[in-house]
């Protein structure tokens, strides 16, 4: 694109990079509200839920109203305030369903974007309304796990760039202060689509996004993947924001990751290639030198040759004489002789040859096993001399070797197959695969057995989550048992979602049962079966973002439980007032912190009031009776 084209879209800026700005602008603040969170005492992480929220962490002391404040300088006002019935037009929003519904002491907030909508959301505690769990979160249009997972990232790391912000911010489409790669993966996050001039010194090239995807690229003669790979492997680059173009065909057809570590790749090879090589110790011969030493040596040899020349004929001429002819006839006669037997030797051997390779074949295809097979061959062709059918032998017995190893390969398969998926499987499993490997170092189905071998934990994934499916059937208790060994087992499983998902619907379920039942022992004033529904949840949902709260209900409980024993016990000692009043004092010692002070206090005020007067009347009554002695 012209340089002109490019200030032009610099000044009006296109549609896409304004989109983009708002974004960016509406994720800065976002992060800034949660640090903001951060900072407020009293406010504790949650570390685990398994709703799609961001961020989640209880608020300690403070009530919804004041808390919905410091929610309302991104939000703006709540969609649903606390008190209020949901809205219907909210009834089917995506958030509902990540935040497993809003009831109606709660609130609700949001805020939309491009592509989706921020949400924010204040839950109460049931038995504690000064706690409140906060959520913060983010639904997409049309959102994957993946992308998911880069917010989330982002959004806990709070890693995103303030130089991008402060250049997106000021209207200027020139990038500085951030890596292409950096750059790249940012718009692939954000869905933009744009073009992209980058330089690198005196090197120009484009790029070209759709929805954050690298479609198409273009620097010198390179077009397509191979530019894109050039373009990302320069160092020092300067990257300017362009108005999208009509492109819209992928002629790269690759990840974004797969072309970071092609180009990283040819950055290293680049780097290797400009290094000085060595220069070697031994000077090479001077080929000048050396063509005028060799004309010279030619030179002499013709100078000698012409000077004794007739000197060697006469001196041949002297010696034959008239025995030449004879001499003649005789060295020709054992030529021949050693010819043809050198001939009819070679003849004698090729039909040996010949016959022991005729008898060899007929052999091997006679012979059903293939070990055998290859040893005979084996030892045909290291006996024997090379011959013409050295080769075919060879060849024979790579292609039996390819056969024994093909055979191998299918009992091995059949074995691995053969086995039960069970907690030995990948312990049996890895021994074959690996005394294939042991055996075949460089085998034919080398590649496969590795991958085979990479594949066995997903394998056994995948059996462990189809077993799941029989646990609907199971008991609570057993279920969740189910739920959490599959976690434990596979901590990084390709269904780890969808079972935390089974989890939490178990945890609401769980949690409704607990609230309904504490009202009912309340009632009854038994509270033990409560008390294991609280241990059960513990132990169940210990990462559950309502722990908190259910380690709370349960110290309440417990103190419940622990006061109505209290009461039994002073309720025996009748009008033993003195001990009715230590029982209650050692008891509050003991238990300074129990919900009942007030009452006790009360009681043992009480106790201490009938304490006197009963001290009075024995007074009284001793004086009378002394005085009726007199």
């Amino acid at each position: 694109m012209s340089a002109t084209t490019a200030t032009d879209v610099s000044k009006t800026n296109s549609k896409d990079l304004l989109d983009l700005k708002i974004s960016i602008n509406i994720t800065r603040d976002f992060l800034t509200m949660v640090e903001l969170l951060d900072t407020l005492p009293d406010m504790s992480k949650v570390p685990y839920d398994v709703t799609r929220s961001l961020y989640q962490a209880v608020s300690k002391g403070r009530d919804i109203q004041t808390l919905g404040k410091e929610l309302e300088g991104f939000f703006g006002s709540p969609k649903k305030p606390a008190g209020k019935p949901m809205p219907v037009t909210l009834r089917l929003n995506p958030s509902i369903k990540y935040l497993r519904g809003i009831r109606d002491e709660q609130a609700l907030f949001m805020k939309k974007t491009k592509n989706g909508f921020y949400y924010g959301a204040l839950w109460p505690w049931t038995k504690v309304p000064d706690n409140i769990t906060v959520h913060l979160g983010y639904c997409g249009n049309k959102m994957s796990n993946k992308d998911f997972e880069n917010l989330e990232k982002l959004a806990k790391t709070r890693a995103l760039n303030e130089n991008v912000f402060n250049e997106l911010e000021s209207g200027e489409s020139r990038v500085n202060g951030i890596s292409l790669p950096s750059f790249l993966q940012m718009a692939e996050l954000e869905k933009m689509t744009c073009s992209l001039e980058v330089k690198a010194g005196e090197s120009t090239g484009s790029l070209y996004l759709c929805n954050g995807e690298l479609i198409d690229a273009a620097t010198g003669n390179l077009r397509n993947r191979a530019a894109a790979y050039r373009i990302i492997s320069w160092d020092d680059t300067e990257i300017e924001i362009l108005d999208a173009t009509e492109k819209d065909q992928n002629k790269i057809n690759q990840s974004l990751m797969e072309i970071l570590v092609e180009a990283l790749r040819l950055r290293t090879l680049r780097a290797q290639q400009t290094q000085p090589k060595e220069i070697g110790s031994e000077a090479k011969p001077n080929s000048v030198t050396a063509s005028a030493a060799s004309r010279r040596r030619k030179s002499s040899d013709a100078i000698t040759n012409d000077r004794y020349d007739a000197l060697k004929e006469a001196a041949q001429e002297s010696k034959s004489g008239p025995w030449k002819p004879i001499l003649a006839f005789g060295l020709c006669t054992v030529l021949l002789l050693i010819v043809g037997g050198k001939f009819a030797l070679h003849v004698l051997e090729a039909r040996t040859h010949k016959s022991n390779f005729e008898q060899l074949m007929a052999e091997v295809n006679q012979e059903e096993d293939l070990m055998r097979q290859h040893e005979m061959l084996t030892a045909y062709f290291e006996s024997s001399a090379k011959s013409e059918y050295s080769d075919q032998v060879e060849k024979e017995i790579e292609a039996i070797q390819s056969q024994i190893e093909e055979q191998d390969f299918s009992i091995l398969v059949a074995e691995v197959d053969q086995l039960p998926v069970d907690e030995n499987y990948e312990v049996i499993a890895q021994e074959l695969f690996e005394g294939y490997i042991d055996k075949y170092p460089i085998g034919l189905h080398t590649a496969e057995i590795q991958d085979r071998l990479a594949s066995i934990p997903q394998l056994i994934d995948d059996v462990d989550y189809k077993k799941l499916e029989d646990a609907v059937r199971l008991d609570y208790d057993n279920r969740i048992e189910a739920y959490l060994g599959y976690l434990l087992k596979h901590p990084n499983g390709r269904y780890k979602r969808k079972v935390e998902t089974f989890i939490s619907e178990m945890s609401d379920e769980y949690y409704r049962l607990l609230m309904q039942k504490t009202v009912q022992c309340d009632q009854v004033q038994n509270w033990d079966s409560c008390l294991t529904l609280c241990n059960n949840f513990l132990s169940y949902f210990s990462r559950d973002y309502r722990a908190e709260e259910i380690e709370y209900i349960k110290w309440e409980l417990e103190d419940k439980k622990a006061f109505n024993k209290l009461l039994a016990k002073v309720s025996k000692v009748g009008d033993n007032y003195l001990d009715a009043k230590k029982i209650l004092v050692d008891y509050l010692e003991q238990n300074p912190d129990t919900a009942n002070i007030k009452k006790i206090k009360d009681d043992i005020s009480r106790l201490e009031r009938r304490i006197s007067r009963l001290s009075e009347w024995e007074k009284v009554a001793a004086f009378r009776k002394k005085k009726q002695r007199i």
